[in-house]
């Protein structure tokens, strides 16, 4: 009986929870699923210098080109997260992210970087965990990111 009480307890505790937060989970979902493009966008922004270097020198495309391409990068990322949290086009916002995220892939030289594609972050030196941006790459697990993202954003949009 004592274990049986415990359950039924758990689950009401639960049932009173999801009651009060049933509202919200759809917003904190969304945003968990955007979370990696609205830090890259942020970091971008206080890393614009840094930025824009790396691709002109990288690219030897001029001043002018490599801040086009940072500011690309900077809105379509941000616009992206704005226009998906508050549930406006998203598909739209899905497809831009993705396009931006194929973008960085080649401006950054990752698909070429065979090393890069399959390291884990477990197995990373751990000076080098958290700093994969100051480099100017993405974080492997950007790389994944979309084709989830699209698929449980479309879940959400039709069921709201």
């Amino acid at each position: 009986m004592g274990q049986n009480d415990l359950m039924s307890n758990a689950e009401d505790v639960a049932d009173q929870f999801l009651r009060v937060t049933k509202q919200y989970l759809p917003h904190v979902a969304r945003l968990c699923l955007i979370s990696t493009f609205l830090e890259d966008g942020i970091r971008m922004w206080f890393q614009w210098n840094e930025q824009r270097d790396y691709i002109e020198a990288t690219w030897s495309c001029g001043y002018f080109l490599a801040a086009c391409f940072v500011l690309l990068n900077l809105l379509g990322q941000l616009g992206g997260c704005v226009l998906i949290l508050s549930r406006n086009f998203v598909q739209y916002a899905c497809f831009a992210l993705f396009g931006i995220l194929s973008l960085q892939t080649i401006a950054y030289s990752i698909l070429w970087d065979l090393k890069f594609l399959m390291r884990s972050e477990q197995h990373a030196p751990a000076n080098d965990r958290g700093s994969s941006f100051k480099s100017c790459e993405l974080r492997p697990w950007d790389l994944e990111v979309p084709s989830v993202m699209a698929s449980l954003l479309q879940t959400t949009t039709r069921g709201s």
